[in-house]
């Protein structure tokens, strides 16, 4: 009786869930918890693999066009949605909210998050591709809540045609085709103080979000499979078929 494949990915995922879980590190008192609301409905997948070039580029990141896969071209897609922050008023009232970017980076999960004290870092960190800046369309506090709860809303837009990621994956044994290190897409929001007007171009964190997590798998090692079931002509091992696109 033969043994049925085993799922390298979900095998990386369930040993992940089973890891005793570690509570996210606490948050200094000037930054919030927020909630991620994409209008399309636009998620991330739970795997990607990445182009094969120096420049490392996830491929159809979050997810492939409207029209469906692009193998012409770079295949992504644009997203719009909102960032919601619910905190105390006289927490907003300490930045100067209309004057606050937000941005993303890809990261691996439960990293320390980026240090970015001013504008200008802001830009060099998104010319360098190390964050991705997104377009804000507007800042609002809608009202009080309850008691002295606020509800923070960034409306955002994000118009990124590729998504560099030049992570370097631990070595794997031989044959394995998915690193078990999970990945998230993390947006922060940060904006200067209102007492501050001597430093406009100062930013301080104000909220950070996950958009979600993800694995990567190995596209090479992917392809190697299907190109040995084909010349054995055997079926395709099931995981590496979910993976596979032979116009990627």
């Amino acid at each position: 009786m033969e043994s049925e494949a085993i799922d390298p990915f979900e095998e990386a995922l369930t040993e992940f869930q089973e890891q005793v879980l570690i509570e996210e590190e606490e948050l200094p008192e000037c930054i919030s918890r927020a909630v991620l609301v994409f209008n399309e409905g636009v998620s991330l997948r739970n795997a990607y693999t990445r182009t094969s070039k120096k420049g490392k580029t996830l491929r159809c990141f979050p997810q492939c066009t409207e029209n469906g896969h692009n193998d012409k071209w770079k295949c992504y897609r644009v997203f719009s949605g909102r960032m919601e922050v619910t905190g105390d008023v006289k927490h907003f009232q300490r930045f100067a909210l209309e004057k606050g970017v937000l941005f993303a980076q890809l990261m691996p999960i439960n990293t320390s998050s980026p240090v970015i004290a001013t504008r200008a870092e802001l830009e060099q960190a998104a010319s360098d591709t190390h964050v991705f800046r997104m377009d804000v369309d507007a800042v609002n506090v809608k009202g009080i809540l309850s008691g002295d709860q606020a509800l923070l809303s960034i409306n955002f837009r994000s118009l990124h045609k590729s998504w560099p990621y030049n992570w370097t994956a631990r070595k794997r044994p031989r044959g394995s085709s998915v690193d078990k290190t999970v990945h998230e897409l993390r947006f922060f929001f940060a904006a200067p103080f209102v007492v501050d007007e001597t430093r406009d171009d100062s930013l301080e964190p104000v909220a950070n979000a996950s958009m979600g997590s993800f694995l990567l798998v190995c596209s090479s090692n992917t392809l190697r499979q299907a190109k040995k079931a084909e010349a054995l002509s055997t079926e395709m091992p099931s995981w590496a078929e979910k993976y596979y696109d032979a116009s990627l």
